[in-house]
């Protein structure tokens, strides 16, 4: 299945996002009318979610300044077990994955993110941003594994403020870029 359009976001969950399959999909966006650009995604959760599983898909927009995944937990929202397996992030506008917290307050709205076997390249390409993964802002218990990051922007893996974190067997090129591989800092709470 193809889901494409002139859209930042092809799919927006604003509400409470539970129980959700994404298999064997392919999310395509391109310039138009309504591809404004700012940081969204393809595939937007803005409230909480839970049990989300992406697998097998491929997400691409390189005219839009857009993520492919975004979350965002901030205020009451809260957000846990997010599965991201066999996916491919191919010529990205921004970042190809991003988790936000930026509450900054210490609550950890993210518990449980699994990135696997994923294969990202040529991200960034319409925004100073272009992360394969961004966890940004106070979550737990996350495992990014089996990885090849290739022509990331700024930082292939970037981690803000996250506690109970694995990152292993990742691989990371940059034939045409030159970006950070890994950043670990604290969130704005000190988390």
């Amino acid at each position: 299945a193809v889901i494409t359009g002139d859209f930042k976001k092809l799919i927006w969950f604003q509400g409470t996002a539970k129980d959700i399959k994404f298999k064997n999909i392919k999310f395509s966006a391109f310039q138009g009318p309504g591809a404004a650009s700012y940081g969204a995604g393809l595939v937007d959760f803005s409230n909480s979610a839970e049990d989300i599983y992406f697998e097998n898909c491929t997400f691409t927009s390189p005219e839009v300044n857009t993520n492919g995944i975004k979350f965002i937990s901030e205020g009451t929202a809260r957000s846990k077990n997010i599965n991201i397996l066999n996916c491919k992030f191919v010529d990205i506008g921004r970042m190809a994955i991003e988790f936000q917290n930026h509450t900054h307050d210490g609550i950890l709205r993210f518990d449980g993110v699994t990135i696997k076997n994923c294969e990202f390249q040529s991200l960034g390409l319409q925004s100073q941003y272009g992360m394969a993964i961004s966890l940004s802002g106070a979550g737990k218990n996350a495992m990014l594994s089996d990885n090849t990051i290739i022509d990331a922007k700024d930082r292939g893996i970037e981690v803000l403020g996250y506690m109970d974190l694995t990152i292993a067997n990742n691989t990371f090129s940059a034939p045409n870029t030159a970006y950070n591989l890994i950043t670990i800092e604290k969130d704005g709470a000190g988390a």
